[in-house]
C-alpha cells in the first residue's frame, strides 16, 4: 500500500496520453454519426412530403375527371329525357 501514490500518478499520466486522446476522437466521431443521421432523415423527410404531394396532386386530377364525367353523364341524362 506504500506505492498507492505512485500507481495513481501512473494512472493518471496513462489516461491524460491514452484515454483522453481516444475519448475526444471517439465524441467527434459519434458527433459527425449524428449529423449524417439527422441529415439523412431531413432528407428522407423531404422526399417522403414530395412524395405525398404528388399523390394528392394525382388524386385531385383524378377526382377532377371522375367529377367531369359524372357532370357529362348528366347532361346526356337530361338531354335523353328532355
Amino acid at each position: 500500500m506504500e506505492n498507492v501514490p505512485e500507481i495513481l500518478a501512473a494512472f493518471g499520466f496513462f489516461g491524460a496520453i491514452f484515454v483522453v486522446p481516444l475519448v475526444i476522437v471517439l465524441m467527434k466521431h459519434q458527433r459527425a454519426m449524428a449529423e449524417l443521421l439527422h441529415r439523412g432523415s431531413a432528407n428522407d423527410a423531404i422526399q417522403r412530403i414530395e412524395s405525398l404531394e404528388r399523390e394528392v396532386l394525382e388524386l385531385k386530377n383524378v377526382r377532377h375527371e371522375q367529377i367531369l364525367r359524372q357532370d357529362d353523364q348528366g347532361d346526356i341524362s337530361r338531354r335523353i329525357s328532355h
